[in-house]
């Protein structure tokens, strides 16, 4: 069933100065049955509590822990490392109330977000900063945003330029990608199969949310059509008119309201009497952005500089890390890479499938566990998923990278770029992505 709402604003929840028809009706509604809504943006100019003025002027009740915006993932994803940061309020006041020191002349970390007083100077140094080791970070890539009815550059437009003077992608937080849905998954503490995200984008909200393993609903009130749908490789879960409508499709999905079939049935429950979940609370493991549960057991305290490391990573990296994995009954771990060697080691339950498809489409099977292999490695660069060996039963894992993993170093696949690539391997490619 479903349990908690992520709803995008701008288009979703507003049109400008106007609510979207229905919008307010239907998340009262949906407050009243118990349900948790959470406004998720991709910009990061705005503080929250100015987020929230904007909702609230809907007559729709709305308190800062309702919010979350790029500003807050990309301070989540920060942490406390020394940062470049060029942007407006919003984001400039969201790492001051974290305590994210700011450096313009040694960071760690160069953060671009939408900056109206964005200068050649800005520029410049990131460029410098970036190109010295700093990591790239870009709180969204939308190329533009509408302000009282004008059209203007947005932060996609300022880290291309900035991209193209370094010569490196950055690390993007805001939708298309998952990184700010994952971090809307932590807030909610709600598993991903009981989560409907809703957006009006199929170029952003849609994508971000299946890549998230979410529940996804398209509403036709903003920049998406069905003439776009039709042409779209992104497919929601549903695709309604208006919030009414919407409302009926949810009411009548048995799938989601009987949790039968299909991915609404797994991962299960982190609360059944499971033998998986014996070790999913025994050892604290939380959910994992590709799929299946974990926990980082190490961490080395030595680090190796970026100059001493291939070309290929961004920044120092710690000599070695190591995780706990597990995946349960239905649940996969989505195909993705890494820039590092990955050392699997069989640890319990009735073991593993690892497809493993390498740069030049090369395909291997690799079985983990008490009738197979003990241990496993993949290759840098090598695209790789996993699942059960037996649907009904579990696996638990250990995995061990050196250099250690960091998530600049982490790639998850876009299903239509790995069937372009690899046509060969189609039906795998489309059963284990999201």
């Amino acid at each position: 069933m479903i349990r908690a709402l992520i709803l995008d604003l701008d288009g979703t929840v507003y049109r400008g100065a106007e609510e979207v028809p229905g919008a307010g009706d239907f998340i009262r509604a949906m407050r009243a049955r118990g349900l948790r809504c959470l406004f998720v943006t991709n910009r990061a100019n705005r503080p929250v509590s100015v987020v929230c003025e904007h909702i609230r002027s809907y007559g729709i009740p709305c308190e800062p822990q309702d919010v979350l915006t790029t500003a807050q993932a990309a301070a989540e994803y920060v942490g406390h490392r020394r940062t470049y940061l060029i942007g407006e309020a919003g984001i400039h006041e969201e790492f001051a109330r974290r305590g994210i020191p700011l450096d313009d002349a040694a960071p760690k970390c160069v953060v671009v977000s939408f900056d109206s007083q964005f200068t050649y100077e800005k520029l410049h140094r990131a460029v410098k900063l970036i190109r010295a080791g700093a990591e790239f970070i870009v709180t969204n890539p939308d190329a533009w945003l509408k302000m009282e009815n004008e059209i203007f550059p947005g932060t996609g437009a300022l880290a291309a330029a900035v991209e193209v003077g370094c010569g490196i992608k950055p690390v993007v937080i805001g939708k298309p990608e998952r990184r700010l849905f994952d971090q809307a998954v932590s807030v909610l503490n709600v598993p991903r199969n009981e989560i409907l995200a809703i957006g009006d984008n199929l170029e952003t909200d849609i994508p971000a949310a299946l890549r998230a393993g979410l529940h996804a609903a398209l509403l036709l009130t903003g920049v998406s059509t069905r003439a776009d749908l039709a042409r779209s490789t992104n497919k929601p879960t549903w695709v309604a008119d208006s919030y009414a409508h919407l409302a009926e499709l949810i009411a009548n999905d048995p799938a989601i309201h009987n949790n039968t079939g299909g991915a609404a049935a797994w991962p299960p429950s982190p609360h059944a009497p499971t033998p998986a979940n014996h070790w999913i609370q025994s050892l604290a493991l939380q959910r994992h952005p590709e799929g299946g549960f974990f926990r980082e057991t190490y961490r080395a305290t030595e680090l190796l500089s970026a100059a001493s490391l291939p070309p290929r990573y961004a920044g120092d990296r710690a000599m070695s890390t190591a995780i706990l994995y597990l995946l349960a009954g239905k649940d996969f771990s989505a195909f993705h890479r890494i820039r590092s060697d990955e050392l699997w080691h069989f640890h319990a339950g009735d073991g593993l499938r690892l497809h493993v498809i390498a740069p030049d489409g090369a395909y291997d099977e690799i079985r983990l566990g008490p009738n197979a292999h003990v241990q496993a490695v993949i290759r840098a660069g090598h695209w790789f998923a996993a699942e059960p060996l037996d649907p009904t039963s579990y696996a638990l894992v250990g995995c061990t990278v050196a250099p250690g993993f960091d998530f600049a170093d982490f790639e998850l696949a876009r299903r239509a770029d790995l069937h372009q690539r690899f046509p060969s391997h189609f039906s795998l490619i489309d059963r284990l992505t999201r």
